[in-house]
């Protein structure tokens, strides 16, 4: 369930693999708008990466949005972050050759 301007409701799917020095993951969804203000979308979010140490990771991520209005957006990007015990901050730089790009910066805190 959406809340916010957005009303609508979401189906998705993560997965992922890791080992020691490598990881994969992915995350998709699909959203339906209730509303016909908002168009409705496909999304995936899919990163890969090398564990440098135990502490530092970098790797590459793509975002793609599809609307279902047929307008696609294809966004790639790089990626690196840090893990301190129980938290994890990733610092991601997408469409950086480009005028439109934008940068994600979060905060994960896992209980162990």
């Amino acid at each position: 369930i959406s809340f916010g301007s957005f009303k609508g409701y979401t189906f998705g799917l993560n997965s992922s693999f890791e080992n020691e020095r490598f990881f994969i993951s992915n995350q998709t969804q699909s959203t339906k708008s209730k509303s016909l203000e908002y168009s409705s979308f496909f999304f995936n979010w899919s990163e890969a990466g090398i564990n440098i140490n135990k502490w530092f990771y970098a790797g590459l991520t793509m975002q793609n949005t599809r609307l279902y209005s047929g307008e696609y957006l294809n966004e790639p990007g790089i990626m690196f972050g840090i893990n301190i015990k129980s938290v994890t901050i990733p610092f991601y730089a997408f469409n950086r050759y480009q005028t439109n790009r934008f940068y994600v910066l979060g905060i994960i805190w896992e209980k162990k």
